[in-house]
């Protein structure tokens, strides 16, 4: 997550600092960024392209079918990223990528300050932090993405409730 999510703390950027001493960080983000295959930024396109926003774009869902995984030939390998990818959208707070694994979907979250994907994650059986967490659905896609958007709304009425009892606290 670019040292954005999670317990990111002073010693956090001590012990980069004293990694990237070692390493080349120009090829680490090369690495990292600059390189997805064709089939990963055809999968990226069909993702953006089944995505939905809701409340002024605070909430993206986007999400690959199992007929277009199939389509498209996609692994497992071929999403990675595609979630932090989607999260740098302007205006987006709270993230979803969903998309087909074995006999099930993986459903990716990732939000903005103040939410809590480690929460939604656990409560459908999943797990991770505040910023980043995931959960697998053997539910349907429709049902899935419906069960992604209540959680979200939730969590706005969630911040929302917060701010109305500590408008000094984000």
């Amino acid at each position: 997550g670019n040292l954005t999510v999670g317990a990111i703390t002073e010693d956090t950027f001590k012990i980069a600092g004293a990694c990237y001493s070692n390493c080349n960080g120009q090829e680490i983000y090369s690495l990292f960024f600059n390189n997805n295959s064709i089939k990963t930024q055809h999968i990226f396109a069909k993702a953006i392209e089944n995505s939905q926003t809701y409340y002024d774009d605070k909430i993206l869902i986007a999400y690959i079918t199992r007929d277009q995984a199939n389509e498209l030939n996609a692994t497992v390998d071929d999403y990675i990223g595609i979630v932090n990818r989607l999260a740098q959208t302007k205006g987006t707070e709270l993230v979803s990528f969903i998309y087909p694994k074995d006999d099930y979907y993986y459903v990716s979250l990732r939000v903005k300050k103040g939410y809590d994907a480690a929460t939604i994650a656990k409560r459908n059986g999943g797990g991770g932090h505040l910023g980043a967490a995931a959960f697998e659905s053997f539910d349907s896609i429709e049902n899935t993405k419906n069960l992604v958007y209540s959680e979200f709304i939730n969590e706005l009425k969630i911040k929302k409730l917060n701010f109305r009892k500590n408008p000094f606290k984000h």
